[in-house]
């Protein structure tokens, strides 16, 4: 994947990349970076390698996806601190 005219300021950059859904399998992924300036012949690859970790963008638990009306307090874990708004005047 090739992205030209990437503003560099004190070293820094932003990109957006789509690696396609097929890349994500489960399996070790790195991701590599090669820079080179506007008139370079030749990509200068930037080191260490940046593992791409899994990160969650939705969190969501089924069991309580399931739930359905109020949800007693005594179900509730002890360490919950529940407290209710501030009356209206």
């Amino acid at each position: 994947m090739v992205t030209n005219g990437v503003a560099v300021t004190n070293g820094l950059f932003t990109v957006q990349m789509d690696f396609g859904a097929g890349v994500w399998n489960g399996q070790i992924n790195w991701l590599e970076i090669a820079v080179e300036t506007n008139t370079g012949n030749s990509f200068s690859t930037l080191s260490p390698r940046q593992q791409i970790t899994p990160t969650p963008y939705a969190i969501f638990a089924t069991t309580s996806g399931n739930l359905s009306g109020t949800l007693p307090l005594r179900n509730c874990p002890q360490w919950l601190s529940l407290t209710a708004p501030a009356a209206s005047t």
